[in-house]
């Protein structure tokens, strides 16, 4: 059962990142060659309104395809064949343009073809295709939090007591007090309270709470406890709570950005060497993760596995809507970096370059997955 959980989250969400590109592509009128859930032989497939859609075997993965997506489709000049036959191949549909030869079709319609071709469309409306996936996992992740938060409630970041003699005594914080930001960071929610703390350590901070219904902002240093963490000496809400309908929304926003916080502290710890990527885990490691929340919250019941299985689809959702940002060759990321530039230098980079930087990022993160994939296999043996 929690395997069949896994699998429906991570297909879900893949499919949900692909949908953002398939959406915006036909708003564009970009032509969507082929739109498919899972990688691999296809298991079913159906054409449709130009589009293949597929399912196919292995379920970790998606696509959408696009007309031109890696290619320039230029104007004809000199000889009208030989122009038709450029135009296939800096498309990808050579296929396509002896198909048309053999049926004696006109020219004109190969021309009404690329006009669906992705490359042909201006730098915008393509940034706007290629950030729409990321955009539509934050989507994704902020309305499955409204789902949590409206139906299991939230924490709200209360003190439930404050130690005697530490840093947040001295700076004369009490029981009761609503923390509302810590330094520059917006806080919402008792977990990004310890989140914060946790992925700052040592640092200062002008933490700004409500009590009684006035805002006030004291400055603390944390001092080290016995293990050695720098600590302000405070101790949160644990428990959950409903409220209205502003409240389900401001909180929610709250919980999506947990998880973006969450993301972003994994990648600067990462980045800054304080983890390794035998601490990344793929779709074996993430399946294994939801097997062990499944087991436990099953042991409470089935509002408990409803709610985990909730926070951990938004969780993964915004993750990979931060991760496709990166500006990495292959990711959504680097695409978006190269049409960046080509807004900026008011040209195209040689799209025949810009596609071996994208393949050699694909190769590097083949290679970081089948690491990944083996670390992954290493802990559950």
């Amino acid at each position: 059962m929690s395997i069949f959980w896994g699998i429906v989250i991570l297909s879900v969400i893949i499919l949900f990142h692909e949908l953002g590109h398939f959406v915006l592509a036909k708003i564009c009128r970009v032509t969507v060659v082929e739109f498919s859930l899972g990688m691999g032989p296809r298991i079913l497939s159906r054409q449709w309104h130009g589009t293949r859609y597929s399912w196919k075997l292995l379920p970790f993965g998606g696509s959408c395809m696009m007309l031109g997506e890696d290619g320039t489709v230029e104007e004809t000049s000199g000889d009208e064949e030989a122009g038709q036959k450029d135009r296939a191949w800096e498309t990808g549909e050579k296929g396509e343009v002896w198909k048309a030869e053999e049926a004696g079709e006109e020219v004109g319609a190969w021309k009404a073809k690329a006009e669906g071709s992705f490359a042909e469309k201006p730098a915008w409306m393509r940034i706007l295709i290629v950030a729409a996936g990321p955009f539509f996992n934050f989507i994704m992740a902020f309305g499955l939090a409204v789902i949590l938060v409206g139906n299991f409630g939230y924490d709200p970041a209360y003190l439930v007591s404050v130690t005697e003699g530490s840093a947040a005594a001295e700076a004369g914080l009490q029981p009761g007090d609503l923390i509302t930001k810590m330094n520059r960071t917006h806080i919402g929610l008792s977990r990004e309270v310890t989140l914060y703390i946790n992925s700052h350590q040592g640092q200062d901070v002008d933490l700004t709470y409500l009590r009684d219904g006035e805002s006030h902002t004291v400055h603390i240093t944390p001092r080290k406890n016995e293990e050695g963490r720098y600590v302000l000496g405070v101790g949160v809400n644990l428990y959950f709570m409903k409220g209205r309908i502003s409240d389900v929304l401001s909180h929610s926003f709250a919980e999506m950005r947990l998880y973006l916080n969450m993301t972003v502290q994994g990648l600067r710890m990462l980045l800054g060497g304080k983890a390794r990527i035998q601490d990344m885990s793929g779709p074996v490691g993430v399946v294994d993760m939801i097997d062990d929340t499944y087991t436990e919250s099953a042991k409470i019941g089935w509002d408990s596995v409803i709610a985990s299985m909730l926070g951990i689809a938004i969780m993964l959702s915004a993750n990979v809507g931060v991760m496709n940002l990166l500006p990495l060759p292959a990711l959504d990321g680097g695409r978006l970096l190269f049409l960046l530039l080509e807004l900026i230098r008011g040209k195209r980079i040689n799209p025949e370059k810009e596609a071996l930087v994208h393949f050699a990022g694909f190769l590097a993160l083949m290679l970081l997955m089948v690491v990944i994939l083996y670390n992954d296999v290493r802990k559950l043996i």
